[in-house]
């Protein structure tokens, strides 16, 4: 009956969230966050003046490195720009498509997200703050840029799901070749059959300019996928 309780009340706070009344009212954060931050900063902070250190020392072995340099360049500058590299090309507006299959993934977690990817990927933080939820990140890379997180998604509520959701991180830049056929949904448009014994749909969304590529939503009710759209979309 305790559980029952619990698990009505945090399915109230996120039913809050998705119906755009903001954070959930109540404290879904596990104690153990506290002092997650706090090892996190610590960290950070290490990180940050290890970095200072090593920009430092790499400006001196520049400065060093430009008096030893500097006079055969400027002498070399009327033989013309024959070395020079040519600037990077035009590609007006064309996107770069690409296949999973050509980037590298690695897991990632709530810190990179909150850090560097927020903007795309913070409205699935309840599920990694709530006691019968999680998420698990996993960010793609091409040719160096990183280009996709896949949110793998846990729900064990009243309501519950499982989900994989692919954000898009380039703003429409690039664009993966097997979801086309998701492409073609309209904004918002969800399609669900019943399979085995339980519901799984599909969706594709837009929140300002990033895709959202759902490609799994796997529940005993039928309107699941609904409750995770809104949360995109809102």
């Amino acid at each position: 009956m305790k559980d029952m309780k619990k698990d009505e009340k945090i399915e109230a706070c996120f039913r809050e969230y998705f119906q755009g009344n903001g954070a959930p009212a109540c404290d879904l954060t596990q104690a153990k966050r506290a002092s997650e931050e706090e090892a996190h900063a610590r960290k950070k902070r290490t990180g940050q003046r290890l970095k200072l250190a090593s920009a430092l020392a790499c400006f001196a072995l520049a400065a060093s490195l430009c008096i030893v340099f500097l006079p055969s360049v400027f002498g070399g500058a009327e033989s013309g720009n024959e070395g020079a590299a040519p600037p990077p090309a035009d590609i007006g507006g064309q996107k770069t498509v690409y296949s999973l299959s050509e980037t590298t993934s690695r897991a990632s977690d709530y810190w990179e997200m909150k850090e560097s990817y927020a903007l795309q990927t913070e409205m699935l933080f309840p599920f990694e703050w709530a006691d019968n939820a999680s998420c698990a990140f996993t960010l793609y890379e091409y040719k160096g840029t990183s280009v996709l997180v896949r949110a793998d998604l846990r729900y064990g509520g009243m309501r519950k799901f499982d989900a994989s959701v692919y954000i898009d991180l380039t703003g429409g830049r690039f664009e993966t070749e097997e979801f086309g056929e998701l492409r073609a949904y309209e904004y918002g448009q969800i399609k669900t059959e019943y399979l085995n014994g339980e519901y799984v749909s599909s969706a594709y969304c837009m929140r300002g300019s990033t895709e959202y590529l759902i490609t799994e939503v796997t529940s005993p009710q039928e309107d699941s996928a609904e409750y995770l759209v809104d949360l995109i979309q809102k």
